[in-house]
């Protein structure tokens, strides 16, 4: 990757002057488009930190979801160590849980984003896009008006806010009289902004947005023997009826209905870039934010490790596979204390039976043990 950066940045065209010296040639002006990716997006950090070892200047930053949070926090001070740092805290999923404040009824979304906007603020404070010495720009999408939104102007908490709104999990974002969502929706990677809204000479393109032959390449498993298919189906089929993001259920319907679109406008938008750079292929769901490191050392090439492409997409699909499994087993020994403390009740000599709602949530703290222990083993199994 970084000979990719560098023998683009050297070849960019310089304005020709025989009268003025070769050492004070004007440098090209960089931008950087960040795309959106959920925490796939943490591979922008990677490209950032290329950037920063090598003193390579970027004058403009354009970002949709994902992409503008990283790409704001970086325009506001942010060095790539700190934001490698603030990735480690993410991996933690209790404090993705600190951010959640459910919607109930869930008219507008899952959650609120209250939480989230606080974040925002603690991390990104009063500073407005003005105080800013590169220029920064922020997507979003106005679903009233269906046009896409680009934030220059006031507080850059509002607008990274507004573009990390994902639609139907948060709430919309009410941003100068627009109810806004996710930018990543409308220009998942916002080159066109940059031409359009900065003075840049040449546009590099960051996209975590998956091609189709990705998509082919990642449905294409290697061949099952019947036993372990079955055994992989039983744990699916348990998985699909408790969890909202599991294949099929309605949030991963509804995501792989809008990544459909996002892969062709992502594709538009790459070929209209200076240079596109893509990570290493690795399977991650957009809500896994365990393996951050895999994600920030995804741009780095495969040969500087020892590995070809090929050993190197099997090795990230494995260690993915070695967190989702060590992710498992902190959940089955929660469970495991659930069906515990169940079992400690019914045994006991408290008169619960009276209050036929006591009793119902035992059996519903049994229930819900043993279903995910059980899909645990089924898990383990079929590996």
């Amino acid at each position: 990757m970084l000979g990719k950066i560098l023998r683009f940045f050297r070849s960019s065209p310089r304005p020709a002057r025989r009268e003025r010296p070769l050492d004070d040639a004007p440098v090209p002006k960089l931008g950087l488009a960040l795309s959106s990716g959920g925490a796939r997006g943490l591979a922008h950090v990677g490209v950032l930190q290329v950037l920063e070892e090598n003193g390579i200047e970027v004058h403009a930053i354009a970002g949709s979801s994902m992409g503008a949070y990283i790409g704001a926090l970086w325009a506001v001070g942010f060095s790539g160590k700190a934001l490698e740092d603030l990735a480690a805290e993410m991996q933690d999923r209790r404090q993705l849980w600190k951010l959640a404040d459910p919607m109930f009824p869930p008219m507008k979304g899952l959650f609120h984003g209250h939480k989230a906007r606080a974040h925002l603020e603690r991390s990104l404070g009063e500073v407005r896009f003005e105080d800013l010495e590169r220029r920064l720009l922020v997507v979003a999408l106005d679903i009233d008006s269906k046009e896409r939104l680009v934030c220059r102007r006031g507080k850059i908490a509002d607008a990274v806010h507004a573009s990390c709104a994902m639609p139907g999990i948060i709430a919309p974002v009410t941003l100068e009289g627009h109810r806004c969502v996710d930018g990543g929706v409308i220009d998942p990677v916002p080159v066109g902004v940059l031409k359009k809204f900065s003075d840049v000479d040449r546009v590099l393109a960051i996209s975590t947005i998956p091609t189709f032959q990705d998509v082919d390449e990642g449905l294409c498993r290697v061949e099952e023997t019947p036993d372990l298919r079955l055994l992989k189906r039983c744990g699916m089929a348990i998985n699909r009826n408790i969890n909202f993001m599991a294949r099929g259920n309605i949030i991963d319907t509804f995501r792989q209905s809008i990544r459909a679109a996002q892969i062709r406008l992502a594709h538009e938008s790459c070929k209209r870039a200076d240079l596109c750079l893509r990570p290493e292929h690795f399977f991650a769901p957009w809500h896994d934010y365990s393996g951050f490191r895999r994600f920030i050392e995804a741009y780095f090439p495969t040969d500087q490790m020892g590995l070809t492409p090929g050993k190197a997409r099997v090795l990230s699909y494995t260690r993915s596979q070695k967190e989702q499994l060590k992710n498992r087993f902190k959940i089955a020994l929660f469970y495991t204390a659930l069906v515990f403390f169940g079992w400690k009740l019914d045994h006991s000599k408290v008169k619960y039976r009276e209050y036929p709602w006591t009793s119902f949530w035992i059996y519903f703290i049994y229930t819900i043990g043993l279903i995910h222990l059980a899909y645990l083993a089924a898990f383990v199994i079929a590996r």
